[in-house]
């Protein structure tokens, strides 16, 4: 099968004790096929004390290495499961922001160094326990 596309999944539990209301969002996919520009969309935010993420998985790596943009996005993680930029492989890249108001988090967009290639990506927001 060849469909251009590969996927990533993220589990985020509550501890034991505390109810799922740390979990503040889910939802905004996006996917794409070809652009070299990623906007993954926004999310609203019910929290003021939060951390959104924003995450883009592509089925190649030829695209490495990336860029973050979007106010107040910065981008502490990116994976090139081949380490060498091969466009068999697959490549994993994760925004942050810190959230002090409610509202919309803003559109984090991921640029990519090389053809652009078949992503998916998302956002959501997580908020301290009790927060």
């Amino acid at each position: 099968i060849d469909c251009d596309l590969i996927g990533a999944c993220v589990r985020v539990s509550h501890p034991a004790g505390f109810d799922s209301g740390y979990l503040d969002v889910v939802g905004s996919v996006a996917i794409t096929d070809g652009p070299t520009t990623f906007p993954v969309p926004e999310v609203t935010s019910t929290t003021t004390q939060g951390l959104a993420f924003a995450l883009l998985s592509q089925d190649g790596a030829d695209g490495f290495p990336f860029t973050v943009s979007g106010t107040g996005w910065s981008m502490p993680f990116t994976l090139d499961s081949s380490g060498t930029g091969d466009s068999k492989a697959a490549t994993i890249v994760v925004g942050t922001k810190d959230i002090t108001t409610t509202g919309p988090t803003g559109v984090c967009t991921f640029d990519d160094a090389g053809l652009g290639d078949g992503t998916a990506s998302f956002q959501f927001v997580i908020k301290p326990v009790g927060g």
